[in-house]
């Protein structure tokens, strides 16, 4: 199957911002370094095609129910 890049920009809320913040550090613990920004990409290819395809899932639920 074909494939294409895609860039996405997510906006986070303080919480969220927060949260990825102590994750990064726990990160960092272990010895390797990282970004904020490549951690919440790790998270986004470990979640991969299946939570992507939930996204597009919601939707597309949401488009029949305006029965479009």
């Amino acid at each position: 199957m074909e494939r294409e890049e895609f860039t996405v920009t997510y906006e986070l809320d303080e919480r969220m911002v927060n949260r990825l913040n102590r994750l990064t550090e726990r990160w960092r613990a272990m010895g390797k370094e990282i970004t904020p920004e490549e951690l919440f990409g790790f998270a986004m290819t470990m979640d991969g095609d299946m939570g992507i395809k939930n996204y597009l899932d919601v939707v597309d639920r949401f488009l029949k129910r305006k029965r479009v």
